[in-house]
């Protein structure tokens, strides 16, 4: 058949004798597939085509719907009428709903009256998701808010603010002897007397705040911090009315700043 506009010609493919001939053959019917099915609207592809024959596409359509107008230099795969993918000049990719760019990622636009949702994924390692809440017309500019974003190096914000299990929040459980049930790596507990337990843990620091607890079923029990250091800290149990000290399980969530 004739190659459609906007479809793969293959100048070179009979061309070496190192290719097998099944190999030939099965890549001939995969480009006459999709070269009839851009012929019948089916897909539709929008590019560049280099002197070796080789295709680059600008933009591909899957679906009848109509395209977005993407930015010549944001290389994008329309998939039905609202979604697509794409990836930036700059190496930017991601996975848009009823958002398109027509400056190659500096604004974004609705293909449609209704929201729309974008997640990026960043040249620098890093992966973000938007929304832009307001129901805006086709073609206007979107206000696009960052909801999550996770780096490169793992640290998870939310609304622009730092997840606290980044790393800065730790938890622990001592048993009743002093012995660590849970500690984080590193870390050390010893039974100091009566109820007392010492956790050292290095940090060099005292920007930290230690919520203590414990699992004991008793009457009354009470968890309180001691002597907290730059690198220790005391947990202290008691039970009864009378606050006696007890040995007891122990537990405490620590915050750093």
């Amino acid at each position: 058949m004739a190659i459609p506009v906007g479809g793969i010609s293959l100048l070179n493919l009979d061309e070496g004798a190192d290719r097998p001939d099944l190999a030939r053959v099965e890549l001939h019917r995969v480009v006459q597939v999709v070269n009839e099915m851009i012929a019948k609207g089916i897909i539709y592809a929008d590019g560049e085509q280099s002197g070796t024959g080789t295709q680059r596409f600008g933009l591909l359509k899957v679906g009848s719907e109509s395209s977005a107008p993407w930015h010549s230099a944001t290389r994008a795969v329309d998939v039905g009428s609202l979604s697509a993918i794409f990836q930036t000049s700059g190496g930017v990719a991601g996975v848009a709903r009823n958002m398109y760019t027509d400056d190659d990622g500096v604004t974004w636009r609705y293909r449609a009256t209704g929201v729309a949702q974008l997640i990026l994924m960043g040249a620098a390692g890093e992966v973000a998701t938007y929304t832009a809440p307001s129901a805006g017309g086709a073609g206007t500019v979107a206000s696009v808010f960052e909801r999550q974003k996770i780096s490169a190096t793992g640290v998870v914000t939310f609304n622009s603010n730092i997840a606290r299990h980044d790393g800065n929040t730790v938890h622990g459980r001592i048993f009743g002897n002093g012995t660590k049930a849970r500690l984080p790596t590193g870390w050390t507990s010893l039974r100091a007397s009566l109820g007392l337990y010492t956790i050292t843990h290095n940090l060099n620091t005292r920007t930290y705040t230690v919520i203590p607890g414990t699992e004991e079923n008793l009457a009354v029990a009470r968890a309180q911090i001691f002597n907290k250091g730059l690198n220790d800290f005391q947990i202290g149990t008691t039970s009864g009315t009378v606050a006696a000290s007890t040995d007891m399980i122990s537990t405490f969530i620590m915050m750093r700043d």
